[in-house]
């Protein structure tokens, strides 16, 4: 069936679609801007200029008309320069204030930091005994010293021995996991 058809058909069928589809584009997008075109235009006053810029209401809105008076807002707090204080690459960094900070918030962090290394170690030790996990919790925990006789102590042993459920590795009891913190009184 193609070879019925010569390029020079082809090449006219083509740029004929091509043209009807970008008249029928610009037809639809532009067509208040050629109704204004081809519309008579009223005769103009002798005092008028041809460089006055059509109405509004004849432009298109695409974004709203635009605003008189602009609210600056935002600028209003805006700091004077002898405000700013920056400081210089030579000098140190500061560090972070703590102080302000209770001693519960840091260790909200240092618990997150604390379950993806438990994860991380039973995600990457499948099948390990107890006694190869015991070692492995016992210095990871030691790390984390100032978790030990808190309140979070008992809910971390009930997330590794919930972990250790899992399927793939051998079930721990509590006391055992509980035996893998440190004491309190021993010395890092």
């Amino acid at each position: 069936m193609l070879e019925t058809i010569s390029w020079n058909e082809f090449l006219i069928a083509v740029a004929s679609t091509v043209g009807i589809y970008y008249a029928l584009a610009i037809g639809i997008l532009y067509r208040a801007e050629i109704v204004n075109a081809l519309s008579p235009k009223p005769a103009k006053p002798s005092g008028s200029s041809d460089s006055e810029t059509p109405e509004p209401s004849t432009q298109r809105q695409f974004m709203g008309s635009p605003r008189s008076e602009l609210k600056n807002d935002v600028f209003e707090a805006a700091a004077n320069m002898e405000e700013i204080q920056v400081q210089s690459a030579s000098e140190p960094l500061r560090e972070i204030e703590l102080s302000r900070q209770t001693p519960e918030t840091l260790l909200i962090g240092t618990i997150a930091d604390l379950l993806q290394e438990i994860k991380f170690i039973v995600n990457e030790t499948p099948g390990s005994g107890k006694d190869e996990l015991g070692p492995l919790f016992n210095s990871l925990l030691s790390k984390y010293s100032s978790l030990i006789n808190t309140r979070y102590q008992e809910t971390i042993t009930l997330f590794i021995h919930s972990t250790l459920s899992e399927p793939g590795h051998q079930t721990c009891s509590l006391e055992e996991i509980r035996s893998w913190w440190p004491a309190a009184n021993d010395d890092e």
